[in-house]
């Protein structure tokens, strides 16, 4: 068997339930029916506060910068995921 494709997908939804984080789990599942890989989901939710109250990032916790560290130097393809705003009348 070959080696798993390392695939990254971030889920910009910050409020539980999230459809964004819907859609990002089933993308990859989907995905992981016709391809090998190895899949890892971060939720912005999980993060946002660190990353917002960081400007270096030497200043984000170790759990924080560890996911972010994976995702950069591992990930290939990297998958963002965010609601679209609807236009109010």
């Amino acid at each position: 068997m070959s080696t798993p494709l390392n695939v990254v997908a971030l889920s910009g939804g910050t409020a539980r339930p999230s459809r964004t984080l819907a859609h990002t789990e089933a993308f990859l599942a989907e995905l992981g029916q016709h391809l090998h890989i190895k899949p890892q989901l971060i939720e912005l939710g999980d993060i946002a506060r660190a990353l917002g109250a960081a400007l270096w990032r030497g200043e984000l916790p170790d759990t924080v910068e560890q996911q972010l560290r994976l995702a950069a130097e591992r990930a290939v393809p990297f998958f963002a995921a965010h609601h679209a705003l609807r236009k109010s009348a």
